[in-house]
């Protein structure tokens, strides 16, 4: 496997391919079930693509009856330096 090139910016996350998630399409078998997503994660980064909140929106709004999600931060810009 070839290494990073120096300086490149690497994520242990696949970047998201909208072509893929586009072949499939869940049955909604049960669209009066209320829903809570159980987590999501806000990003928009070059190696991993963006997921804000219109992804979200088009996400939650496929049809099932999604009520409520937890947003889980990632540990984005922490640094020991400042204050949490």
């Amino acid at each position: 496997m070839p290494s990073a090139s120096p300086g490149a910016v690497t994520s242990p996350h696949l970047p998201v391919r909208q072509d893929w998630l586009d072949r499939r399409r869940e049955e909604i078998i049960e669209p009066e079930l209320l829903i809570v997503d159980p987590h999501h994660h806000l990003v928009d980064r070059p190696e991993t693509g963006r997921y804000l909140l219109p992804e979200l929106l088009a996400d939650t709004g496929s049809g099932h009856n999604i009520t409520a999600t937890v947003y889980h931060g990632m540990a984005v810009d922490v640094s020991p330096r400042r204050p949490h």
